[in-house]
C-alpha cells in the first residue's frame, strides 16, 4: 500500500516535468520569433543560415520529447476561423429558415367578393376604439344610426370613417 502514493507521485512528478518541457520549448520559440523579427535585415536575400534556421523553426509545431506539439495560433489565424465560424453558422441558419419558410403553405383567406355599405355596431366600436367614442360620435352627430333594432344596430360605413378619420386627425366630437 505504501507504494501506491510513491508511484502516483512518480507519475505525476513526470507529467510535471513533461509540461514543464513543454513550456520551455515554448518560450524558447517565442524568443526565437523575437529575435527573427527583431534583427531580420531588410533584404530578405541577406538573411544569414541562423535566422533562416530559427524562422524554420517557428514555421508550425515544435518537437518536444518524441511528439510534436503544435505553436498556439496568431492572432489573425484565430479571427479568420471564428468568421469561418459564423458565416458557417448564418448560412445553415438561412437554409434551415428558407426550408421552413418554403414548407410552410399558408390556407387561401376567402375574400370578401363585396364589401357591405353599412357596419355593425361592435365593428364600429372596434375602429373607433371604444365604447365612449362611438356614443360619443352619436352624440356629437357625426354618426347616426341607420337601423336601430334590438339586436342589430348599423351605421353607415362611410360615416364611421370618416368619424375615425377626424378622431385620428385630433378632432373629438
Amino acid at each position: 500500500m505504501s507504494g501506491a502514493p510513491d508511484e502516483f507521485a512518480r507519475s505525476q512528478l513526470a507529467r510535471i516535468e513533461e509540461q514543464l518541457e513543454v513550456i520551455e520549448a515554448m518560450l524558447r520559440e517565442a524568443i526565437l520569433r523575437d529575435r527573427a523579427e527583431r534583427f531580420a535585415p531588410i533584404d530578405p536575400g541577406l538573411q544569414s543560415k541562423q535566422a533562416a534556421d530559427e524562422l524554420n523553426m517557428n514555421q508550425r509545431a515544435v518537437k518536444v520529447k518524441k511528439r510534436w506539439i503544435r505553436r498556439p495560433a496568431t492572432l489573425e489565424q484565430i479571427e479568420t476561423a471564428v468568421r469561418r465560424l459564423l458565416e458557417e453558422d448564418r448560412l445553415r441558419r438561412e437554409e434551415r429558415l428558407t426550408a421552413l419558410i418554403a414548407a410552410h403553405k399558408p390556407e387561401p383567406v376567402k375574400a370578401k367578393e363585396t364589401q357591405s355599405p353599412f357596419v355593425r355596431r361592435k365593428e364600429a366600436i372596434r375602429l373607433l376604439g371604444s365604447r365612449s367614442v362611438l356614443e360619443d360620435c352619436e352624440k356629437g352627430r357625426w354618426l347616426a344610426a341607420s337601423v336601430r333594432r334590438p339586436r342589430l344596430v348599423l351605421y353607415k360605413r362611410t360615416d364611421v370613417m370618416t368619424a375615425a378619420y377626424r378622431i385620428s386627425q385630433g378632432e373629438y366630437p
